[in-house]
């Protein structure tokens, strides 16, 4: 299968469903039309989640493969990146 490219992004982003882009990273096309960015993972606990990655065009192709590398890394190291995430906004949280 070839790799994905921003201009194949933009001839799907109108087509709703789930396309599969690289390893835990999905392209959705919501019912209301919305496209965005997930990351799809197995949590320690075993479970299967999903993280937005944010809205396209907002975030890009390239944004989202970065944002996915850095997940797929908290992955690896045996945390759940919805929780990391969670405790890093509200660390930030005045």
């Amino acid at each position: 299968m070839k790799r994905m490219t921003a201009s194949r992004i933009d001839s799907i982003s109108h087509v709703y469903g789930r396309q599969h882009i690289d390893d835990n990273l999905y392209f959705e096309v919501r019912k209301t039309g919305r496209p965005s960015w997930l990351f799809r993972f197995v949590a320690p606990t075993g479970r299967r989640r999903d993280m937005s990655l944010g809205s396209y065009p907002s975030v890009t192709l390239a944004g989202a493969r970065e944002l996915a590398s850095k997940w797929r890394g908290v992955v690896a190291s045996g945390e759940d990146p919805i929780e990391v995430r969670n405790a890093s906004r509200e660390q930030r949280r005045p």
